[in-house]
């Protein structure tokens, strides 16, 4: 997968409403920084932000098993 589209797309139709979703996903770096940068972008669109002096702030959520970026509720975790 190269795209966030083609990680929300392969989600949805291999987990969708009736299988489980994986609690953690491997993705490559590139991916990862690009969901990041959905994630970023979201929040930022739909102005759920608290602006500060000087910043933005979005809740960003991060994954209990690794650390990683929570998309979708499920943990991304770069491939090694």
């Amino acid at each position: 997968m190269k795209s966030v589209e083609e990680l929300i797309q392969y989600f949805n139709e291999t987990f969708g409403f009736e299988n489980p979703w994986p609690q953690t996903f491997e993705v490559d770096a590139e991916l990862y920084g690009k969901c990041c940068q959905y994630v970023f972008t979201y929040y930022l669109e739909r102005e759920q932000v608290v602006q500060t002096a000087n910043h933005q702030v979005i809740a960003l959520a991060l994954g209990l098993i690794h650390g990683g970026l929570m998309f979708k509720n499920v943990e991304l975790v770069i491939k090694k």
